[in-house]
């Protein structure tokens, strides 16, 4: 569609412009495409047109012009599922193994995010050191 400014992964987008009546236009364009040529639709309660400076909700992160946080529903549902997993360990219902990749995945996720503070939480937390026998 010749549309510069855009992000992509996999069916979530984000265009970047600093008109808003232009974006308005591409919304226009892509809701035609979408409709006509992949019939599919736009949700309507996950469009929006915002400043950069409000940040832009995008995989998990709120991206703001120089750094990226992890979303608030994000971060309640990973602790949740970390609490949840660690009793799952502790009544023998999975096993510690699991429960490391867990671990680990989610210290993934916080790497790509200004989330010293939860990074450090969860080893602290939930990062156990292997033991060498």
């Amino acid at each position: 569609m010749h549309i510069r400014h855009y992000f992509r992964y996999a069916d979530d987008f984000v265009f970047v412009h600093r008109d808003p009546e232009y974006l308005e236009e591409v919304l226009g364009r892509v809701r035609t495409f979408l409709q006509e040529k992949l019939l599919l639709e736009l949700h309507p309660r996950k469009v929006s047109i915002r400043k950069l400076s409000q940040g832009i909700d995008f995989l998990g992160y709120v991206i703001l012009p120089h750094h990226r946080v992890l979303r608030t529903t994000s971060r309640r549902r990973m602790f949740k599922r970390l609490f949840e997993a660690d009793l799952d360990v502790k009544i023998e219902a999975t096993d510690d193994v699991r429960f490391q990749q867990v671990v680990q995945s989610y210290l993934g996720l916080v790497q790509h995010c200004n989330g010293y503070e939860e990074s450090c939480f969860i080893r602290n937390n939930f990062e156990r050191k292997q033991v060498v026998q």
